[in-house]
C-alpha cells in the first residue's frame, strides 16, 4: 500500500517506538474507528508500511 493511500484510509496518533527495523505510529482506520498500529519497516528498498490491526487495547 502506498503512502497516499494509508493517508486516506488511517489518521495517525502517535508514534509508539522506533528502533533498527523501522517505526510503529497508533492510528485510527477513518472507515471503521479501530485504532491500530501502522508499522513504518526499513527495507533494503527504503520503507514498506504494514497495518497491524488487533494488536492494541481498547
Amino acid at each position: 500500500m502506498d503512502e497516499s493511500a494509508m493517508a486516506n484510509q488511517y489518521q495517525v496518533l502517535e508514534e509508539l517506538g522506533s528502533g533498527s527495523f523501522g517505526i510503529v505510529y497508533k492510528a485510527i482506520e477513518l472507515a471503521s474507528g479501530e485504532v491500530v498500529a501502522i508499522k513504518h519497516a526499513c527495507t533494503n528498498n527504503g520503507y514498506a508500511s504494514e497495518t497491524l490491526t488487533n494488536m492494541l487495547p481498547d
